[in-house]
């Protein structure tokens, strides 16, 4: 009897660990999914020297705050976990600039996220280069700067920019 009940609480123990393991995969597909949302592109889908209207085509349906000639902002929310804004910056050649501010309801969240984006940056562009609070990644041809500032994490802030060199 005393032995079933032991099995019965590895049974329950084993559960839980792999039910917190599946949150934590589920949360790190939802910040890829919504943050990143898919391997084409620089990210989001998005290309540099797009206009706004091949990227207001990607981003069809969603929330745009701020449109004008030189910025396209959307603001989305991140299920129960917070918000993010995404803005493409535009010059005359098309945009240049990629930014995400993700101001998520914990710095558990956040630590999270920058996970998420630590990996799917690694992945694409090697391992990057860190300094206050700043991890920074180039594309092989340094065309391309992606910074991930988190030094706000622990109130839940990451501000990722991605732009083309000059």
């Amino acid at each position: 009897m005393k032995s079933t009940k032991y099995l019965f609480v590895i049974i329950i123990v084993v559960k839980i660990i792999s039910c917190s393991n599946d949150s934590v995969n589920e949360t790190n597909k939802l910040y890829y999914n919504h943050i990143i949302k898919n391997d084409k592109g620089i990210i989001r889908g998005v290309y540099f020297n797009q206009n706004p209207q091949q990227i207001k085509k990607k981003e069809r349906g969603k929330v745009l705050v701020t449109d004008t000639e030189t910025i396209l902002e959307y603001e989305y929310q991140l299920d129960t976990l917070g918000t993010y804004v995404v803005a493409y910056q535009f010059d005359q050649k098309g945009c240049y600039e990629i930014d995400i501010d993700v101001y998520l309801t914990s710095n558990d969240f956040a630590a999270e996220a920058q996970k998420t984006l630590n990996a799917y940056f690694s992945n694409k562009y090697g391992s990057p280069t860190e300094k206050e609070n700043l991890l920074v990644w180039k594309d092989q041809q340094k065309t391309i700067t992606v910074e991930l500032d988190y030094l706000n994490k622990s109130e839940g802030e990451l501000m990722l920019t991605v732009f083309a060199n000059e």
